[in-house]
């Protein structure tokens, strides 16, 4: 006895390809690079990202790299609220090291609050790079009918 397949399923099936292909995804994605470089400096310098789309993936990461002193990387929201931070330095203290020390932060966050979010770079002595690559990635539905 042969077995039919259940109209149930069918039609679930036809409905879920039907609802596939009327749907289409725009996808649009802004990208910055920023770098910067440390020579033996100690002022804090400030960044701004300005974040205005309400549905979005935002993406974000910053490489610091130092061959002498220290930098500390701090991010935060609109608000002003710590999002994230870490410092990075050289622990060898002379004219001739040839000490690199490289550091790294990612952060990947889904609908992200609008404003101006903020990097602070605050470097001790500093020498070095700091590098921010950020990306703003929006995922559009569009209907194709």
């Amino acid at each position: 006895m042969k077995k039919s397949f259940p109209a149930n399923l069918s039609i679930l099936i036809l409905f879920l390809l039907y609802s596939v292909s009327t749907l289409a995804q725009e996808r649009t994605s802004f990208n910055i690079h920023r770098n910067i470089d440390l020579k033996n400096e100690s002022q804090t310098k400030e960044v701004k990202i300005e974040m205005n789309e309400k549905e979005c993936r935002f993406n974000l990461r910053i490489n610091s790299m130092v061959r002498g002193g220290e930098v500390t990387i701090e991010i935060y929201n609109p608000k002003g609220k710590k999002q994230g931070n870490f410092s990075v330095g050289c622990e060898i203290q002379s004219d001739h090291s040839q000490e690199t020390v490289n550091g790294q932060i990612s952060k990947l966050i889904e609908n992200p609050e609008l404003g101006d979010w903020k990097i602070k770079i605050i470097p001790k002595n500093a020498v070095g790079k700091v590098a921010i690559d950020f990306s703003q990635d929006l995922v559009i539905k569009t209907s194709n009918k």
